[in-house]
C-alpha cells in the first residue's frame, strides 16, 4: 500500500521561501459577531431547518453537534451522509430519484452508496458499491426494495434512518477509507444484505471491464471491484473494496444480470450487473454490523485499510473518533460575540461541507483527490483553508507536485486519480500554489512547486495565447492535449494572464528575475482581448472575443455566452 511518508516532495520544508521571518500558524480564526452572521446566512445551504434532522443517538459533544448534514439536500449535489474531514469514502442513502450528491429528500430510499460528489452539476458521478438491508428475501431491482424512512438524522460523523418498509434502522459511521454500518433487524426468518458492486448513482451499469467479487466465507469477507465509468470525468478507473461482515449467514451467493446463484462464492462479468447477498435470520433488535472499506488500487488493498481502520466493532469508538477529528477542524473558526444556536448550526454546517473535497487518498493511491474543480475553489475554499489549515494546503501542493512529476501537468479536474481538461480557460492549480506561496504555507518545497508550475505553464497555455498574446475561438490544442469544449477566448485569456501573474509572483519571490519579468509581461495580456468600443447598458468597454487576424467580431456584450465567455454574459 502506499504510505503516507509519499505525501512530500522532499525533505527541504520551506526551503526558497523569501526570508521574512517565520510566521506561525493561527491556533483560531476567530469573526466578530457581524462578519459571524453574514457568514452564517451567506454560508447556509438548502431549505432544511438547520437544527432539525441533527442526529441524536449518542449525542455528540462540541461543534460537531451543529452540523446538519441534511441541510442543502433540496435540488443541490450536497451529499447526506457522513464523512471524515476530506475522507476518501463518503456513505451515504441514495434514493430512487438522485440529485448529484445521491439523495432527495422524501425520496425512497434504495440502498446505502460508499462515495458520492459534492457540488456538482452534469453528469452524476460515483454511487459505487450499494448495501441494501432486507428482509423477505433478496430483491436485486432497485425500484423493487426501495423504502420510505423514517427518524431520519445526519452529522458530520454519524448517519441514522429506519427504512420503513422492513422495519430495519441503518446507523452509518466512517473513518477515513472505510465505513461502519450497523444494521437493526426485526425478528424475521429471511433477512438479507443486497451488494451491487456494479452500478452507480441513478442505478444504471458503471461498470466497464474487469469486474468481480468473491465471498471468503471462512473469513466473513467479501472482495472485489473492476474498472468503472460513466462520471462527470470521462476517464475510466479503477476500484474496489473489501466487506467483513459479523453474523454468519445461512446462505451467501452472487448475482448478475442472469438472476441469483445461491452458494456461488465467486462470479466475473464485463459490463452488466454484478453483485453478492447474504441471507440470515434474525430475532428482533439483532444489530448485523457491516464494516467496509473502498480503494482506487487493489482489493488487497482495501482490506489492508479496513483492518488497519476498524479493526474491532465498536461503533460508538469509531464514531467518537470521527467526532474528534471533526471538533479539531471546526475548531478552527470561532464565532465572536452573541450568535444563536440557528446560525451555529448554519455555519458549522457551511464549514464542514467545506472540509470535505477534495479527498485524501494518500494512503491509498498517493494523491490528494476528487477536485470538483479548481476553476472555483482557488479563489474561494483555497484561500479560507490556507489562513485556517495551512498543513492541508502545503499537502495538496506536494500532492500536485507528484501529479506534475507523473503526469506531466496538473488539469483543474482530478477525480478517481485522473487528470481531466475540463476548463473553463486558466491553469488554477497555479493560483492556488501561488496564493499559499504569499501565505507562507508550512512544509512544501518551494523549488519544486515552482518547477511544477512553471512546467505546468509549458504543457497547459495554448500555443496561440504565447504567441501571438491571447487564445482565440478554434485554438484549443495545448502541446498534444486538448481542453474541453468550455474554454472560450476571452474568458482563458483572461485565465492564463492571471495564471501568469501567479507565476511572475513566485518567480519574483524565488529571486528568478528572468522569469518574473516573462510572466509579469505576459500577465498582461488580458488587454489583448480588451475592446474599447464595445458597449452595452451605458457602459464602454468589455473583454471581447477576438478574431485570428486581431479584430474583434461585430458581437454584441450581451451575447457572449458560449462564444466569448463560458456561462457568463459579459
Amino acid at each position: 500500500m502506499t504510505q503516507r511518508a509519499a505525501r512530500g516532495s522532499g525533505s527541504s520544508g520551506d526551503r526558497g521561501l523569501p526570508g521574512r521571518g517565520s510566521r506561525q500558524r493561527p491556533g483560531r480564526v476567530r469573526l466578530t459577531r457581524p462578519l459571524a452572521a453574514v457568514a452564517a446566512l451567506s454560508l447556509a445551504w438548502g431549505l432544511v431547518s438547520p437544527l432539525a434532522g441533527v442526529a441524536q443517538a449518542a449525542p455528540d459533544t462540541g461543534l460537531v453537534q451543529y452540523v446538519n448534514t441534511l441541510v442543502g439536500t433540496t435540488s443541490s449535489a450536497t451529499i447526506a451522509g457522513p464523512t471524515r474531514p476530506n475522507g476518501s469514502i463518503h456513505p451515504s442513502p441514495e434514493t430512487l430519484s438522485p440529485d448529484n450528491g445521491g439523495y432527495t429528500p422524501g425520496n425512497a430510499v434504495v440502498g446505502f452508496g460508499q462515495l458520492y460528489s459534492q457540488g456538482t452539476g452534469g453528469t452524476q458521478s460515483y454511487g459505487n458499491f450499494l448495501l441494501s438491508p432486507q428482509t423477505g428475501g433478496v430483491e436485486t431491482t432497485e425500484a423493487n426494495h426501495a423504502s420510505p424512512v423514517t427518524g431520519e438524522a445526519g452529522s458530520a460523523d454519524y448517519y441514522t434512518a429506519t427504512l420503513s418498509r422492513y422495519g430495519i434502522k441503518t446507523e452509518i459511521t466512517p473513518t477515513d477509507n472505510a465505513a461502519l454500518y450497523r444494521f437493526t433487524y426485526p425478528a424475521a426468518a429471511d433477512s438479507s444484505l443486497v451488494l451491487d458492486l456494479s452500478r452507480k448513482i441513478g442505478g444504471s451499469v458503471a461498470l466497464k471491464s474487469g469486474g468481480s467479487v468473491t465471498i471468503d466465507q471462512a473469513n466473513h469477507l467479501i472482495t472485489g471491484g473492476g474498472r468503472f465509468g460513466s462520471n462527470w470525468n470521462p476517464a475510466q478507473w479503477d476500484m474496489y473494496f473489501a466487506l467483513r461482515y459479523d453474523k454468519t449467514p445461512s446462505e451467501v451467493g452472487t448475482w448478475d444480470a442472469g438472476g441469483r446463484h445461491a452458494g456461488t462464492t465467486s462470479q466475473t462479468a464485463a459490463t452488466t450487473r454484478l453483485g453478492a447477498y447474504l441471507t440470515f435470520p434474525t430475532t428482533a433488535g439483532e444489530a448485523v454490523n457491516v464494516k467496509i472499506a473502498i480503494s482506487f488500487v487493489s482489493a488487497a488493498n482495501a482490506t489492508e485499510l479496513l483492518d488497519e481502520q476498524i479493526p474491532a466493532w465498536d461503533f460508538d469508538a469509531t464514531r467518537a473518533a470521527a467526532g474528534t477529528a471533526w471538533n479539531e477542524i471546526l475548531d478552527d473558526v470561532e464565532l465572536g460575540g452573541a450568535v444563536t444556536e440557528a446560525q451555529k448550526a448554519k455555519f458549522y454546517t457551511a464549514l464542514f461541507h467545506t472540509n470535505v473535497q477534495p479527498r485524501d487518498r494518500v494512503a491509498d493511491n498517493g494523491y490528494w483527490d476528487d477536485y470538483y474543480t479548481l476553476w472555483d475553489s482557488w479563489k474561494t475554499v483555497f484561500p479560507f483553508l490556507s489562513l485556517t489549515r495551512p498543513a492541508m494546503v502545503g499537502e495538496n501542493i506536494n500532492s500536485f507536485i507528484k501529479r506534475y512529476q507523473d503526469n506531466g501537468y496538473i488539469a483543474e479536474t482530478f477525480t478517481s486519480g485522473k487528470e481531466f481538461l475540463s476548463g473553463q480557460g486558466g491553469n488554477e492549480a497555479e493560483n492556488v500554489v501561488a496564493d499559499a506561496f504569499l501565505k507562507r504555507v508550512p512544509g512544501v518545497d518551494w523549488e519544486a512547486a515552482y518547477a511544477a508550475v512553471k512546467g505546468d505553464s509549458q504543457a497547459l497555455r495554448s500555443a496561440q495565447y504565447v504567441n501571438t498574446g491571447y487564445h482565440y475561438s478554434g485554438a484549443t490544442a495545448l502541446n498534444g492535449l486538448t481542453y474541453a469544449s468550455r474554454i472560450k477566448p476571452a474568458s482563458a485569456t483572461m485565465g492564463f494572464a492571471i495564471n501568469d501573474h501567479s507565476l511572475a509572483v513566485m518567480a519574483k519571490g524565488l529571486g528568478k528575475t528572468a522569469d518574473a519579468a516573462t510572466y509579469s509581461a505576459r500577465a498582461q495580456n488580458w488587454k489583448n482581448v480588451w475592446d474599447a468600443s464595445m458597449t452595452a447598458d451605458g457602459f464602454s468597454g468589455f473583454a471581447h472575443n477576438r478574431n485570428q487576424d486581431g479584430t474583434f467580431p461585430t458581437t454584441t456584450a450581451t451575447s457572449g455566452y458560449n462564444t466569448d465567455y463560458y456561462e457568463a454574459s459579459i
